[in-house]
């Protein structure tokens, strides 16, 4: 739901412009809000949709794109950058997004996922568990944080009996 968000970005631009303190001699707004539904498809083609409409237009400027979920963040973020387009993203925690070679200007207001392996380790040392079973969606996102918690537990010298993964299509029940 975008309604809590347009209104907290209404809210920050309003107070920003209304104080000559923070950016002098500018003055911010947002272009069409565009929902990709936190999917790749949809995001791309809203991106290019709303670059080209802003070259054609003289009124302003693009200065940053604010995203959403890693499903449709990244595939934008890979792009933004050859338009020199920031891109901000409040809720994008896919590890992948922190190669700052491949999305040299993105940011974000989470950490990535893989950051909870460290937690995790910890969490088992803690109860003194060997074993752990790991279950995954077969998504990027979840697939390389996946491999990121594997790997922690190997170093920690604690073992994952099994990890299976299931498709994105398919309910985990039947895994």
């Amino acid at each position: 739901d975008l309604t809590s968000f347009i209104i907290a970005l209404e809210v920050a631009l309003d107070r920003i412009n209304n104080n000559c303190t923070i950016l002098p001699c500018y003055h911010l707004s947002h272009s069409k809000i565009f929902d990709p539904q936190c999917s790749d498809n949809p995001a791309v083609l809203g991106f290019v949709e709303q670059v080209c409409n802003n070259s054609e237009s003289k009124e302003s400027d693009i200065l940053a794109i604010l995203g959403g979920c890693s499903v449709s963040v990244q595939p934008v973020a890979s792009l933004a950058h050859y338009w020199n387009l920031v891109q901000i993203a409040i809720e994008a925690s896919s590890p992948r997004l922190s190669n700052t070679r491949e999305y040299p200007l993105f940011l974000r207001a989470v950490p990535p996922d893989d950051n909870i392996t460290p937690g995790i380790v910890g969490i088992m040392n803690y109860y003194g568990w060997e074993h752990i079973a790991i279950i995954s969606q077969e998504e990027d996102l979840f697939t390389f944080t996946r491999d990121a918690l594997s790997e922690d537990l190997k170093r920690n010298n604690l073992q994952v009996i099994h990890s299976v993964s299931f498709p994105t299509n398919q309910n985990p029940q039947g895994v």
